[in-house]
């Protein structure tokens, strides 16, 4: 697990360093062996990341808010809201936090990344509002 874990950090610094976007990071973690990941702000914010031997629950994720709380997510999922905070942070114009914290004012609790399918699925409180985004 330790491997797994130094090689994450690794591709997370460079990502940060040279401001990847996030398809870019995406290939780098996948060419690394990892199958999927969860990204979770509700309760403890922690990122569970997968590969086909290991998992590392990252519970220190400092790529999170720190002043993120359940009560920072909306009760209702707004599409509006979503693909505006999407927009912004595709064209740079917000960092991953702010990103996080504008997509739980629209709904969003947490999501889950699949790299064999190239999807990333955003998730509501009641798990029963959805948006799954393809990654080119």
């Amino acid at each position: 697990m330790a491997i797994l874990q130094q090689t994450i950090e690794s591709i997370l610094a460079q990502s940060e360093k040279e401001q990847w976007f996030f398809p870019q990071e995406f290939q780098a973690l996948k060419d690394a062996g990892i199958t999927s990941y969860h990204v979770c702000w509700q309760g403890t914010p922690m990122i569970i990341y997968k590969s086909e031997e290991a998992e590392w629950r990252n519970e220190n994720a400092s790529k999170l808010p720190d002043d993120l709380s359940i009560n920072l997510v909306a009760d209702s999922f707004s599409k509006e809201a979503f693909d505006e905070a999407l927009q912004k942070r595709m064209a740079h114009i917000t960092t991953y936090k702010q990103f996080i914290k504008d997509i739980s004012l629209a709904g969003i609790s947490h999501y889950d990344v699949c790299m064999i399918d190239r999807t990333v699925t955003y998730h509501g409180k009641s798990e029963t509002s959805c948006l799954v985004q393809r990654v080119p």
